[in-house]
């Protein structure tokens, strides 16, 4: 048998039944904020990502240039028996980030495998004119340097006797002694 419940039973009763039901009411509002946030954030943090890689896209500089950047450089290099340059492809990309070892790692790979100065790649690479205060181009005062040097590459790679191409400006122990060196590079001079 069934106690009969008191008026005041039965306020208290309705009362916890009113409570659960607010609690419910309010625990499912809260999920279904939580979720529209979350997807709001969701959409604005990918939109704001695609705005970010778009930024990025235009103002990043490619640190790994293309074959283009490099067979410039060296195009004052006749076709030697080690060349290869006739073997990049057009999706070529350097190794490596350092802009002196692509530089390098280029030359070492596609036109000449063996040891070379660098001091010489260096200088040669240098730019023979200069724009005055006036906005003229005139040579650089390294000029002759740098051609001497872009000879001395060309003699190099050219795979005859370094030596008997330049005696005017080496002796035998000089030009061995100048092509085994690691003399660090500063400028032209």
């Amino acid at each position: 048998m069934k106690k009969l419940e008191t008026p005041d039973e039965i306020r208290r009763r309705e009362k916890r039944h009113n409570r659960r039901e607010n609690q419910i009411g309010i625990a499912i509002r809260r999920k279904n904020e939580r979720e529209e946030n979350a997807v709001y954030r969701n959409i604005t943090q990918k939109t704001l990502a695609g705005l970010l890689k778009n930024d990025n896209k235009q103002e990043k500089k490619e640190k790994r240039p293309g074959a283009e950047k490099f067979l410039n450089a060296f195009s004052f290099i006749n076709w030697t028996p080690y060349d290869k340059r006739y073997l990049i492809t057009p999706s070529y990309q350097c190794r490596s980030f350092n802009e002196q070892k692509q530089i390098l790692d280029f030359f070492k790979e596609f036109i000449y495998p063996y040891k070379i100065p660098r001091i010489l790649i260096w200088a040669a690479l240098e730019k023979d004119t200069v724009i005055t205060e006036n906005g003229k181009i005139k040579p650089s005062p390294e000029a002759s340097i740098i051609k001497n040097t872009r000879k001395w590459i060309c003699d190099i790679v050219s795979g005859n006797s370094f030596y008997k191409q330049n005696k005017d400006y080496f002796t035998r122990a000089e030009a061995h002694f100048f092509l085994n060196s690691e003399i660090v590079y500063e400028n032209p001079n």
